[in-house]
């Protein structure tokens, strides 16, 4: 479909977001139109000289993507142990002080893992709960980010495991 919002009055460009939110098939259209493209697309296919790519979701899923691209994410230094016993058989400073730092960090990451499960099972059951497809589109962005976030948590987990 090209531009297929364009010379739409409100209530039938609404019956074609709802038609093509429930179709199951494969629908593919170019449009202008971000807030349709938001709406509607679950995935948006960048054509460029040197070919096309593929991303998730919609179009501020797609803004979102491009940015990450422009700043690399910082790579994390590994987390190291040191010297866990001085000469007499004791926990030096250092030691005490690298095993209190890891048991906040994963304090806290867990504690955040757990607001981001609750968070993600209430936007579940509100998605669930037939909202209007304009707080769906919201709330999928949300969980978008909130699994990006718990994704980046256990890897920030594992190092200090």
């Amino acid at each position: 479909m090209d531009e297929p919002t364009n010379h739409l009055d409100l209530a039938a460009r609404e019956a074609l977001e709802a038609a093509l939110i429930g179709y199951q098939g494969t629908a593919v259209f170019v449009s202008h139109d971000r807030y349709f493209v938001n709406a509607v697309a679950t995935h948006v296919l960048e054509l460029s000289p040197d070919g096309a790519t593929k991303y998730e979701g919609g179009y501020d899923d797609y803004l979102a993507a491009k940015e990450r691209e422009k700043t690399p994410a910082p790579t994390p230094a590994p987390v190291t142990a040191p010297a866990k016993e001085d000469k007499g058989g004791y926990k030096t400073k250092e030691a005490k002080r690298f095993e209190a730092e890891r048991r906040n960090a994963v304090s806290r990451i867990e504690k955040r893992l757990g607001e981001i499960e609750t968070r993600l099972g209430e936007i579940e059951a509100e998605m669930c709960s037939g909202v209007d497809y304009k707080r769906i589109a919201v709330l999928h962005a949300e969980q978008q980010s909130l699994e990006q976030e718990e994704e980046a948590l256990y890897a920030e987990l594992e190092k200090w495991s």
